[in-house]
């Protein structure tokens, strides 16, 4: 139930942030506009601080040979809930500063066990994705470092992300393989090399 309610009250700000931006140009509309921005800005620190949190992310443990199958599932039901109202909100929010604190993140799946048979999405599984995702363009360039840091085994998300991007513009394989390219031609060394495997990836996809 506190969850719940954190929730609500977190999206129902960032909706009243959105909403107030198409409100009149009068002295008390702009006092509103300033009030509802200086609250953005704030929410946006606040859910930067968290994501940079590493408690966040993980699960404690403890002993956990010690624990059965249901008492697993309780712990990550429990992290979930936790951390899924912040990416909700940070969703809709879609602030270009968050992408740089999630993009580390774009694997990480809140339910590492299946509890039903419906068909559950790429942004279901992996709710940074989805984040990211509705970041938009403003999250490319932290998607492309990330590509460069990371082992060509593990890339395959981020390069899906990137596609989806593009997507939004249509023809988003031609258009993330052009960016890939250009990322490439100012790359050198290790980064140059994951970046090819990304592009590898990308045209194994088209065929």
């Amino acid at each position: 139930m506190k969850t719940a309610i954190r929730f609500i009250f977190l999206l129902g700000l960032v909706f009243l942030i959105n909403g107030c931006a198409t409100t009149g140009g009068d002295s008390l509309g702009s006092k509103k506009k300033r009030s509802f921005a200086q609250k953005y800005v704030a929410m946006e620190e606040f859910l930067k601080k968290k994501f940079a949190d590493e408690k966040l992310w993980v699960i404690d443990w403890k002993d956990r040979e010690l624990l059965d199958f249901a008492q697993r599932v309780k712990l990550v039901r429990a992290k979930a809930k936790e951390l899924l109202p912040y990416l909700h909100t940070a969703r809709v929010m879609r602030a270009k500063s968050l992408a740089a604190v999630l993009v580390g993140h774009i694997s990480h799946n809140p339910f590492p066990y299946r509890e039903d048979s419906r068909i559950r999405t790429t942004e279901m599984v992996y709710p940074v994705y989805a984040v990211l995702k509705s970041i938009g363009f403003p999250a490319v360039p932290y998607l492309l470092a990330e590509l460069k840091r990371t082992d060509p085994k593990d890339q395959a998300l981020l390069v899906y992300c990137l596609e989806a991007i593009y997507n939004q513009a249509g023809h988003g394989t031609e258009l993330t393989e052009q960016r890939l390219r250009l990322e490439l031609a100012k790359s050198e060394g290790e980064a140059k090399t994951r970046l090819k495997a990304a592009l590898k990836l990308l045209r194994r996809w088209k065929e």
